[in-house]
């Protein structure tokens, strides 16, 4: 029998910050550009248009990357430094 695949959901944070850290975080774990429906997928009761509401702050605030409808974090600043 083959092992079954963990359907587990991150729980969706409470507080608007940490919902904001959890969503700047999750594309750098998905090691790939995110939509907000797939970020959606990973937590449990999120909904993508808060989602994608937090998403276009985070770009707003240089904080994330859109990519034809997708997003990515950007590196810190001081991660380029050596």
């Amino acid at each position: 029998m083959a092992p079954r695949k963990s359907s587990a959901k991150t729980a969706w944070p409470k507080p608007l910050a940490d919902r904001i850290r959890a969503t700047e975080q999750a594309p750098n774990a998905a090691g790939h550009p995110v939509t907000a429906e797939e970020l959606a997928r990973l937590f449990a009761r999120a909904k993508p248009a808060h989602l994608q509401e937090i998403l276009d702050s985070l770009v707003t605030l240089g904080r994330s990357h859109p990519q034809w409808g997708e997003f990515q974090r950007v590196a810190p600043w001081f991660a380029a430094v050596t």
